[in-house]
């Protein structure tokens, strides 16, 4: 199951060549993330209580250029989930043409800040993600297809 975030660009995420930095997809990818994780009822870090996250890894493959005023769609889903971290993908797609732009990938651990260590993911947690992952086998379907839903 995927979990869909609109985009439209900035001119501030643009640079001197008139594309999107590559830094922004970074912050296309916190904000799928952050919509994700609110969407399953998890704030991050608000109020006692509340579970904290870090991000120990991130990558991504840029595939086609995105520009000023472009409309694009961030598709997040899990792909793994193991004791402690689990993994998100972004697919950020043009809304018009449905073509990839760039596909990027985040290891979230659950933390414990006031003693700075990783917990096991809660059983709560575990159950929404659980319900999120995607099919290894249909990713491959989507990546070799281009595009979600076409």
């Amino acid at each position: 199951m995927t979990y869909q975030t609109k985009i439209t660009v900035r001119f501030g995420e643009t640079d001197a060549l008139g594309h999107v930095n590559n830094v922004s997809y970074y912050i296309y990818f916190e904000q799928a993330r952050v919509d994700f994780m609110k969407e399953l009822g998890f704030h991050i870090g608000k109020k006692p209580g509340d579970l904290s996250f870090v991000v120990v890894s991130t990558s991504c493959d840029y595939i086609k250029q995105a520009f000023f005023d472009q409309n694009l769609n961030v598709e997040t889903y899990v792909s793994k989930i193991g004791n402690k971290s689990f993994v998100l993908n972004h697919d950020i797609f043009d809304e018009q043409s449905g073509d990839v732009i760039a596909k990027g990938k985040s290891v979230t651990v659950v933390f414990e800040p006031k003693n700075n260590r990783a917990l096991p993911i809660p059983e709560q947690l575990k159950g929404k993600l659980t319900e999120q992952i995607e099919d290894p086998e249909k990713i491959e379907k989507k990546a070799a297809r281009g595009a979600f839903g076409q």
